[in-house]
């Protein structure tokens, strides 16, 4: 059988303007050098300027890490025209509350992707590491680079890491090897006024409030507080948040956020 011949790539040309285009990848490595177990750095950088813009160090690729280095990017940035991601991110959160599993076609839209459509930020999936050039390289360049850093300053924790990383190596790395946009204008847009990113970057579930003002969320039941003006929510239909700090929060179509306390 003859072999099947190799499409022929062409490389991609750069965005043209700041906040077009930016990739979110997970690179899993011993960050904090050969005789540790190896942790996931997830970093967002820009197409345009090759620039890496806020990354954070987890034990695994998660859900809640991408929307975290969401948020970093969006209050520091704005709000970015697009997403480059690797396929592994159209799936839905199933391992280690991460984005591997695979999803039907039937399925409904990811949080994450439900949370980039409600911000008008379009999503796009790679086919091949290849399609994702730029992403791939910076992450290499990190793994030389940071690590041999990491090891001199004594780092050996993802919290440590995740400070130096943004406080430290990104700003002196994008100085020296980020590049001009062709265009100087940004594509950056503003988070809207009085918009809490928290809200939007989450994972939401309607629940209806039982007889006794309780509702139940991954097998712990919440009391809610009936809120100024009414004495109880008892069959309404709340929705749930579980933000990326891993708190929960409850929100009335109404009344808007209702104070709950975890009782068992």
């Amino acid at each position: 059988m003859p072999r099947r011949a190799r499409p022929h790539r062409l490389r991609r040309r750069r965005q043209d303007h700041e906040g077009a285009w930016l990739f979110l990848d997970g690179s899993p490595h011993p960050w904090f050098g050969p005789h540790h177990e190896s942790v996931c750095l997830l970093l967002a950088t820009d197409d345009a300027t090759g620039k890496p813009l806020w990354g954070t160090f987890q034990p695994h690729e998660n859900r809640d890490g991408c929307f975290e280095v969401c948020w970093h990017v969006f209050r520091r940035f704005g709000l970015n025209g697009l997403w480059y991601l690797d396929r592994a991110s159209q799936f839905k959160t199933t391992r280690h509350g991460g984005l591997h599993a695979a999803q039907r076609l039937d399925q409904d839209d990811t949080p994450f992707q439900k949370a980039m459509d409600r911000l008008a930020i379009g999503v796009q999936f790679a086919h091949s590491p290849q399609a994702r050039g730029r992403g791939e390289r910076i992450n290499g360049s990190f793994q030389g680079r940071l690590v041999a850093e990491l090891m001199h300053e004594g780092i050996t924790d993802c919290p440590a890491a995740t400070r130096y990383l943004n406080r430290t190596f990104i700003p002196r790395y994008a100085k020296r090897f980020g590049r001009e946009p062709a265009d100087p204008v940004p594509a950056w847009r503003p988070v809207p006024e009085g918009l809490d990113l928290r809200t939007v970057l989450c994972v939401c579930h309607p629940r209806t409030v039982s007889g006794d003002n309780t509702i139940s969320l991954d097998g712990i039941t919440y009391q809610l507080q009936p809120p100024q003006g009414r004495n109880h929510l008892v069959h309404t239909v709340v929705e749930v948040q579980q933000w990326f700090d891993k708190s929960v929060h409850c929100v009335h179509p109404r009344y808007g956020r209702i104070r709950l306390k975890p009782i068992s």
